[in-house]
């Protein structure tokens, strides 16, 4: 009875320090001389002109400061053996404002194929390292090329705040 009680726990322990997370990006963006009222309505106008719904309008917290956007951007590996995994990956954008600064984190990735595809081809939720499905190797290239077509996204997006969301001056001319 002690040696099935050990390998149990020695089991667990195991699977412990193999966990996997989710893979989510976070990045705080400096925004000196702004206050959290005024990134917060920078950031409604550049997701709104710079995103397309999903399932409609997206979650504006005017008290908190805080958006919450679902975003879907296109997936393809471009070679004839992984065509079936050829679909899309959405996630959910938050932003948190703060005086003089934003924090962005992407999370909750999720992979899907066109209809029609194998459903063996759907990855489902990307974890930061790779899970080997009923695919194998496949599967594993297939996160790789998501894994860097997300990172490609979320660099990109940082720089894109960076440079956009900025303090605007309002127009007080109104004969326009």
């Amino acid at each position: 009875m002690k040696k099935v009680f050990l390998f149990f726990a020695l089991f667990s322990i195991l699977n412990i320090g193999n966990a996997q997370n989710p893979l989510s990006y976070e990045y705080v963006i400096q925004k000196e001389g702004m206050t959290a009222e005024q990134i917060y309505n920078s950031l409604v106008v550049w997701i709104s002109t710079n995103f397309t719904s999903i399932d409609g309008e997206y979650l504006k917290d005017k008290e908190e400061k805080m958006i919450v956007k679902d975003v879907m951007i296109d997936f393809s590996t471009g070679k004839l053996s992984t065509i079936c995994y050829d679909g899309d990956v959405k996630f959910k954008m938050q932003f948190f404002c703060r005086e003089g600064r934003f924090k962005v984190i992407l999370t909750n990735f999720i992979h899907s194929n066109l209809p029609g595809n194998s459903r063996t081809c759907i990855l489902g939720l990307i974890y930061d390292t790779p899970v080997r499905g009923k695919n194998g190797k496949f599967d594993e290239k297939v996160w790789e090329s998501i894994k860097a077509d997300t990172d490609l996204f979320a660099n990109n997006l940082k720089t894109k705040l960076e440079n956009e969301i900025k303090l605007t001056q309002t127009d007080t001319n109104d004969d326009w």
